[in-house]
C-alpha cells in the first residue's frame, strides 16, 4: 500500500475478506500433520470443485473424516459424498441445538447429511494428527465436554476419553481467517496482532489513509459489508476533502423490532427427491405447487422496512411502494387500523382537536391489513393495482 501512496493514491479502502482456511488448534495451539499428505481444508475442496478441478468419483473407495460443525463442513461432507467417498463429520459441538454447545449447523444441513448416509460424530475434538510413511492415517478425538465459557469460544476436553478415527483423507473445516501475514506487514496490526479501526469512520488506527470494511474487519453477512462499503466511501471523500469526519452523520438507523404477532403461519414444506436420486449437483428440492405457491405468498416475510428494501421494485413486480393514504374526514379515531398494523405504523394522532390515524412510511410494507380492517373505508393503498393483476395471472394459468 506505500507503493500505491508513492503513486499518488491518497486513500486506499481495504476489503480482502478471509481468503485462507483456518487451520486446526488443540488447546490454542496449532496441531501438528496438517502438512501431511492426504491432509486438505474444506474450503479449499469446495473451490477446486465449483471450478471443475475435481473429476466425478475422485473420492471412491476412500474413507473421509470431516472435521466442523457448521454449515460449510457439512457442504464439504455433502459434496466429498457426491463425489463418491465415505464421510464421517467430527464436530466438538454437541447433538442437541438447544443448548449453548449446540451444533452451528442448518438442520436441512444436519437432516439432508443424514439422509445421504453420513455419520455425525458429536463433541470430540482432535489432539493429533497421526500419519504414517508421510500420509494420514488416524486422528485422536478427546470428548469435549464444553465448548463456550463466560469468555466465549473456550473448549475444554477430557482427554481420559479418547478415541481414534482412521481415514484416507482429512478435510479440516473449521472457519476462515483474513491474510494475517499481509496485515502485519503492511503495518495494520496492534501489538496483539488485531486489527484496529474506528467503527464509525472505519478509518484504520495504524494509518490514517487505508479504510477497512467487510469480512476482513468483521466476520458477518453481505448487507452488512455493502453497508460498510457505503460508510468507507463517505469516509472516504470527507477525508480526501479535510472535512469533519463524524460530524452530522449517524452511528446507526432506527432499530426494528418483529412484528407484534403471537405466531405465524409456518412454512410450506419442500420436498425433496430421494436421496439415492440426488448424489449429483443439481437442484434437488421439488419445488412448490400452485396452491403451495399461492400460500406462501400469503405469508408475511417480516424482512424489515420496505423503503430499506424495494426488491420488488427492482425486480419489476412492482411500479413504486405504495403509500398508504387517510381520508381524515371519514377517519374516525377508532384505531382498528393501529390494532391490525405488525408493524407499529399505523398511528393515532391529534388534528385541530380530532383523533384521526395517520402512517409512518418508513415502518410500513404497504400489506393492506390497515385499508381492509378500516371500518370507515378512509384508508386506501394509493395507485395499487395487485389484485387486477393476481386476477390476470390466474386467468392465464
Amino acid at each position: 500500500m506505500d507503493r500505491l501512496r508513492n503513486e499518488g493514491y491518497r486513500a486506499v479502502f481495504l476489503a480482502k475478506g478471509t481468503p485462507y482456511p483456518r487451520v486446526l488448534t488443540f488447546d490454542g495451539e496449532v496441531v501438528e500433520g496438517q502438512d501431511l499428505s492426504g491432509v486438505m481444508y474444506g474450503h479449499t475442496l469446495l473451490y477446486e470443485v465449483s471450478h471443475g478441478n475435481i473429476t466425478e468419483d475422485y473420492f471412491k473407495g476412500k474413507k473421509l473424516v470431516v472435521i466442523g460443525g457448521g454449515n460449510v463442513a457439512f457442504d464439504v461432507a455433502r459434496t466429498a459424498r457426491r463425489l463418491g467417498g465415505d464421510v464421517r463429520i467430527v464436530c466438538l459441538e454437541a447433538e442437541d441445538k438447544t443448548t449453548k454447545d449446540g451444533i452451528p449447523a442448518d438442520e436441512e444441513e444436519i437432516r439432508g447429511a443424514w439422509e445421504e448416509g453420513i455419520p455425525i460424530t458429536y463433541s470430540r475434538g482432535v489432539q493429533k494428527i497421526v500419519g504414517e510413511h508421510g500420509r494420514f492415517k488416524k486422528i485422536d478425538c478427546p470428548k469435549c465436554t464444553s465448548v463456550f465459557d463466560e469468555q466465549g469460544f473456550n473448549p475444554k476436553f477430557d482427554c481420559a476419553d479418547c478415541t481414534d478415527m482412521e481415514g484416507d483423507m482429512l478435510v479440516i473445516t473449521v472457519g476462515q481467517v483474513p491474510d494475517k501475514a499481509f496485515l502485519q506487514r503492511e503495518g495494520l496490526l496492534d501489538e496483539r496482532g488485531r486489527m484496529v479501526v474506528d467503527p464509525f469512520t472505519l478509518q484504520s488506527l495504524r494509518k490514517g489513509y487505508v479504510f477497512v470494511g467487510g469480512d476482513v474487519r468483521r466476520i458477518g453477512f453481505m448487507v452488512e459489508a455493502m453497508k460498510e462499503g457505503l460508510v468507507a466511501a463517505e469516509s472516504i471523500e470527507r477525508f480526501l476533502r479535510g472535512l469533519d469526519m463524524r460530524e452530522g452523520r449517524k452511528r446507526d438507523y432506527e432499530g426494528f423490532g418483529i412484528p407484534l404477532r403471537g405466531s405465524y403461519k409456518p412454512e410450506a414444506e419442500v420436498a425433496w427427491i430421494p436421496p439415492e436420486k440426488r448424489m449429483h449437483f443439481q437442484l434437488f428440492e421439488k419445488g412448490l405447487t400452485l396452491k403451495e405457491a399461492r400460500e406462501e405468498a400469503k405469508r408475511c416475510i417480516t424482512c424489515g422496512p420496505c423503503v430499506s428494501c424495494k426488491a420488488c421494485i427492482s425486480i419489476g413486480f412492482e411500479k413504486s411502494l405504495y403509500s398508504v393514504e387517510v381520508d381524515q374526514e371519514k377517519c374516525s379515531g377508532c384505531g382498528m387500523c393501529v390494532y391490525v398494523c405488525n408493524y407499529e405504523s399505523a398511528r393515532l394522532t391529534e388534528v385541530e382537536g380530532k383523533t384521526v390515524s395517520t402512517t409512518d412510511m418508513f415502518r410500513c410494507k404497504s400489506c393492506g391489513m390497515c385499508v381492509v380492517a378500516c371500518p370507515s373505508h378512509a384508508r386506501r393503498l394509493v395507485d395499487d393495482d395487485t389484485e387486477e393483476r393476481v386476477f390476470e395471472a390466474c386467468a392465464s394459468l
